[in-house]
């Protein structure tokens, strides 16, 4: 079985290690042509004592006619 769709919401706030683990889950649902969202405002980014990498929302790609 595989999760169609994912919604990641204050990505912001996600630790390098925590999107690492998601990312194959997302990948996946990627290949079966499903959709995902990431949400997040790097400039409310507000967990960096806990692993939170706002760099890594700022360099996510952007895909040709996902906006």
């Amino acid at each position: 079985n595989v999760n169609r769709h994912y919604l990641i919401d204050e990505f912001q706030d996600t630790s390098v290690i925590q999107w690492q683990s998601l990312l194959p889950l997302i990948e996946n649902s990627l290949s079966f042509g499903y959709l995902n969202l990431i949400v997040g405002d790097a400039k409310q980014s507000i967990y960096r004592w806990r692993g939170g990498d706002f760099e890594q929302f700022v360099d996510l790609p952007i895909i040709k006619g996902s906006h």
